[in-house]
């Protein structure tokens, strides 16, 4: 139907004599005033209930006119329009919209300069809305950019590129923003926007659930082992777990494996538990065989802790920890306490050397570039081995680990230690960390050529003494004969 054929009955329902019977928001005809109406429930003495509105006469339109007089509605050229030519925004009582009536009678306008919004009569100072709601956030802006001034001074850290995108990575700053209600935080770039870092001072982890990371105690934790026949314990390791791809019911994969070693998931988990430990025990035993390694053995009567390989000699003892994926998923205070304990339990005499070997993905501290894992999981084996992409980046790793322990072993080595160096802050004894996130340690090409001469002086040491060995036994057979 057209517009101008509003005196034919258009295909629409016709308005029920009992206007009790009328649909609520249906359109009908109206036969006596030959319009369209929409039916509204009514508890003001409508007859039967029911309010009638006049909808436009334009073709498939619903809308409901401004006033009973008009024909069509505001989009189809009703006077609910504003009379500005060029305008299609909707007019007042007057035919202006909003923005030109305020245009025209300045008066009635919100006084804030440049604001087009017209002002409130319930304010004393006739602010809109937006204008209040600006300002407030203006002051709390204020309050909190001065708050992080503060807080910036007193931690010593300085306060956050505007963009994310150029901040440093891995780097406390001070931000302040609406997504944390304008009070000043801790923050680390991640990705394109900063979120919180973690409680703990200096940390430049994310924080978790409770406030801290992994590594500090935060975030969701192992809910301990309980082994048939034996009282629930608590998990040795405080390990932090990943609740949306658990698959060990709330525990950690040592702590379930002990409460449950028939389950199948345990049964699969052994083929591949500690096998990076392994990997690089067999590495270090075999390239240092003429040492006598102690491996995942109590560190002392009456200790439960058990270094993954140790070695002691008369003065010294070195312990090497295998620590996948940086033990980000354990507390630092549980290392810290574990720490003590070798200390407290060694020889009076014996000065302890740890060094912890990160065998899985770390990021550089100079670079920022990703390194990944040397390990996968193998469909064919059905356990985890050595990446067959990563063998260069395994067999560097390794020799970087050899390099360090034989610091402290081999008196023919470069860069030996007479004497062990003093432990850091914060530590019972002297430490390295190998291959691990944001720890500024790096091998420059002038160390791996030092490297490269030292495992080829080693190699011509050992073929001599294998050679004068079997000299030797070859001697001592012709003599007994």
């Amino acid at each position: 139907m057209s517009d101008s054929e509003e005196e034919c009955t258009p295909d629409v329902a016709l308005l029920p004599a009992d206007r009790s019977l009328c649909v609520a928001a249906t359109v009908y005809w109206d036969a006596a005033l030959k319009r369209k109406v929409k039916a509204f429930r009514s508890d003001n003495g409508c007859v039967g209930g029911f309010m009638l509105s006049r909808v436009c006469a334009h073709d498939k339109c619903s809308t409901t006119t401004k006033t009973k007089d008009e024909t069509h509605c505001r989009k189809h050229g009703g006077a609910g329009q504003c009379a500005i030519d060029g305008c299609t925004r909707k007019g007042n009582h007057k035919g202006l919209c909003t923005a030109h009536h305020v245009a025209a009678n300045p008066k009635f306008g919100c006084p804030t300069p440049g604001c087009k919004k017209p002002r409130r009569q319930n304010r004393t100072d006739g602010l809109c809305g937006t204008c209040v709601l600006y300002n407030e956030r203006a002051a709390r802006l204020a309050a909190g950019e001065a708050a992080a001034d503060a807080m910036a001074a007193a931690l010593g850290l300085a306060r956050a590129p505007a963009d994310a995108k150029n901040a440093q990575p891995r780097t406390r700053y001070v931000h302040v923003s609406h997504k944390t209600d304008y009070k000043p935080c801790a923050v680390v770039q991640s990705g394109k926007e900063y979120r919180a870092a973690c409680d703990h001072t200096g940390c430049v982890h994310l924080a978790k659930e409770g406030g801290f990371c992994k590594g500090h105690g935060g975030g969701v934790r192992c809910t301990g082992s309980q082994e048939p026949g034996k009282e629930a314990m608590p998990c040795t390791y405080d390990t932090s777990i990943t609740t949306s791809s658990n698959r060990y019911d709330g525990r950690c994969v040592k702590c379930f494996c002990a409460t449950f070693p028939n389950d199948p998931r345990a049964v699969e988990a052994r083929k591949w538990f500690k096998a990076k430990e392994q990997e690089v025990i067999k590495a270090l035993t075999e390239f240092f065989p003429e040492y006598a390694w102690t491996l995942d053995r109590r560190f002392a009567a009456g200790v439960l802790e058990r270094p993954d390989a140790l070695l002691s000699t008369r003065r010294r003892i070195v312990i090497v920890e295998i620590d996948e994926h940086s033990h980000r998923n354990e507390t630092c205070a549980y290392e810290r306490r574990r720490e003590e304990t070798f200390q407290q339990n060694k020889h009076p005499n014996a000065t302890i050397a740890m060094i912890r070997f990160n065998p899985d993905a770390y990021e550089c501290a100079y670079t920022g570039f990703h390194h990944p894992s040397c390990f996968k999981f193998s469909k064919v084996a059905g356990q985890v081995r050595v990446d067959p992409d990563q063998k260069q980046q395994w067999q560097q790793r390794l020799e970087v680990l050899f390099w360090r322990v034989g610091c402290y072993l081999d008196r023919s080595h470069p860069e030996y230690y007479k004497e062990v160096p003093p432990a850091p802050e914060g530590r019972v004894f002297y430490m390295e960390e190998l291959f691990y996130d944001n720890v500024a340690a790096t091998v420059t090409d002038a160390d791996r050529a030092k490297m490269k001469q030292y495992y080829t002086r080693l190699g011509k040491r050992r073929a001599a003494a294998g050679k004068r060995a079997r000299e030797e036994a070859g001697k001592a057979d012709s003599d007994s004969q």
